[in-house]
Order: C-alpha cells, then sequence, then structure tokens
C-alpha cells in the first residue's frame, strides 16, 4: 500500500542508498520477500556498481530455499 500511494521509483529516488537498503533489508527481516525483491531489483538498476543490492537479493533467494540462485548474486 506504501508503494501504491508514492509509487516505487519515486519513493527510491528521493532516499539515500543506505536507506533503501534499509527497508530492504526491514522487509527481508519480516518475512515480505516480493516488497525485499522489488526493492532491490530497483537498487540493482539504479546502482548496478553497489554490492549490497546484489546482496539482497542473494538474501532473497536465500531466504526462498534457492541457493544456486543466491551464489549467483552473492558472488556478484
Amino acid at each position: 500500500q506504501f508503494f501504491n500511494h508514492f509509487g516505487k521509483s519515486d519513493f527510491l529516488n528521493t532516499l539515500a542508498l543506505p536507506h533503501a537498503i534499509a527497508f530492504g533489508n526491514f522487509y527481508l527481516k519480516h518475512k515480505q520477500l516480493d516488497k525485499a525483491y522489488e526493492i532491490f531489483t530497483i537498487l540493482i538498476d539504479k546502482y548496478p556498481n553497489r554490492a549490497n543490492s546484489y546482496n539482497g537479493i542473494g538474501q532473497y533467494f536465500e531466504a526462498l530455499g534457492k541457493r544456486k540462485a543466491a551464489k549467483v548474486y552473492f558472488d556478484k
């Protein structure tokens, strides 16, 4: 609902990278995996050279039990 009101990319464009990563990690911690995935994929598009976003996607796949997919992102 939060993203529906403000718009995902608009919201993330206003945040500094550490704050956006914190939102993604919050959603991972609270098992809201779809929201975490959305945030981290947007951040990968916006900051393709930052390891934090790839690590977040790796944690997402790890939470789904997809270790091979997680390893791909952890290795980036």
